[in-house]
């Protein structure tokens, strides 16, 4: 039996292996020292690479972020927002959803 009841954390797990085994494929035959050598050289230059782009963004996030954040707002333009106790009510067209944040819990039952 797996040790993880969820079948989505072996792949997880899997995955994540599969994509450091991919990230470090050629180090990972070398001597102990020459891969640790090696690794923080490879990753030493994919942050400076990534830091190198942020300067460039406009906001504060990146422009993935931006564009979901973006595609969210436009979606959430039709509802309607009354704080309640701990709670929010949301309106969207005629349907009413009761929304706790600290809770993560939702009428609408997607979280």
């Amino acid at each position: 039996m797996s040790k993880f009841p969820n079948k989505r954390w072996d792949k997880i797990t899997s995955n994540l292996a599969e994509s450091f085994n991919s990230w470090v494929r050629k180090e990972r035959h070398h001597s102990v020292i020459h891969f640790v050598h090696e690794h923080r050289n490879k990753l030493g230059t994919l942050l400076h690479k990534h830091a190198e782009e942020m300067k460039n963004w406009k906001q504060l996030v990146g422009p993935n972020i931006e564009k979901k954040l973006k595609e969210n707002i436009s979606r959430s333009l039709s509802m309607v927002v009354y704080p309640m106790t701990n709670k929010f009510l949301v309106k969207i067209g005629n349907a009413n959803i009761s929304v706790d944040l600290l809770a993560r819990e939702c009428t609408c039952q997607y979280w």
